[in-house]
This record gives C-alpha cells, structure tokens and sequence, in this order.
C-alpha cells in the first residue's frame, strides 16, 4: 500500500455513477484523508512535484486525460509545479514484465 509508506493517495474514475458518488463526497472506498482531497481537487493542494498513479487496467489515454486535469486546475491558480502521471503494472510477473506489457 503506498499510503502505508507516506505517499499521499489520489483516485479518480471514468465510471459516471462513481464519479457522481465521488463529486457528492460519498466515496465508494475508504482512505484517510481522501475525502477531503477529492471534494477540493487535486491541483488544488500539490505544493510540489507530484507522481499520480493510475491503475494499468484504466482505458487508453486516461493518463493524458488526468495529466490535463491537473494541468488545468495548476494554471488556473497560476502555479508551476511539476507532475507525472504513470501507471501502476500490477499485473506484471517478475522476470517476465518486458514480454507482459
């Protein structure tokens, strides 16, 4: 778990319905503090460089997709701060990633 090691967590979804219940601060998930961030955004508390990961099961193109939310959000309160969006291969056996992916 990321957060058990200090990393701060964000989530995000393409499911409408999800998406909906997250938007009305009803989370169909439970991380401490999560709450609180997603109601405000996720720009709106980076203060610094930034490493957002996406599950590898999301559709194509869905990190370019958060990569310009953020972006957005970042220049419509006029801050430079640096991020990546990657992906979490948590399907990936080891010593066979490079025929996996």
């Amino acid at each position: 778990m990321f957060s058990e090691v200090g990393h701060q967590i964000t989530c995000m979804d393409i499911e409408p319905a999800r998406i909906e219940r997250i938007q009305g601060g009803d989370l169909p998930f439970y991380e401490t503090g999560l709450n609180e961030l997603v109601q405000a955004g996720i720009a709106a508390h980076m203060t610094s460089r930034k490493v957002v990961m996406n599950k590898s099961t999301v559709p194509v193109g869905m990190a370019d997709k958060v990569a310009e939310c953020i972006a957005a959000g970042l220049a419509a309160r006029g801050a430079e701060i640096s991020f990546e969006v990657c992906s979490n291969l948590e399907f990936l056996k080891e010593g066979s990633a490079v025929a996996d992916a």
